[in-house]
């Protein structure tokens, strides 16, 4: 074989290899690619979820700040009524021990008649 047809063999030798060891780059990148759009869209639902709790963190966080202006608002109303249902109280007891009392004389005066 002439010279010149051995390196034209060696050339297309080392072609083939070259372009055998480009396919599987090729396939490589292409199973990288399908790996890489997979965790896109894992991510992409990821993002859209914690945006979706954040958003949940906030309107629970505005619902509890109304909560808490309301329990501040009633307990301002019991703690101005707060005096008033003492002295109710009291007046209560002493009727109802007056009561019994004038009931145990009445009693007594019976039973001594």
């Amino acid at each position: 074989m002439p010279p010149e047809n051995e390196m034209i063999v060696f050339r297309l030798t080392n072609l083939e290899k070259i372009t055998s060891d480009m396919a599987v780059a090729v396939k490589s990148i292409a199973e990288s690619l399908t790996t890489l759009a997979r965790l896109e869209v894992k991510h992409e639902e990821t993002r859209v979820a914690i945006e979706r709790a954040f958003a949940e963190i906030e309107r629970n966080r505005i619902a509890q700040e109304v909560i808490n202006k309301d329990i501040e608002h009633r307990s301002r109303a019991v703690e101005s009524e707060m005096p008033t249902m003492k002295m109710t109280r009291g007046w209560m007891i002493t009727g109802a021990t007056s009561a019994l009392g004038i009931l145990c004389v009445a009693i007594i005066a019976l039973v001594l008649k």
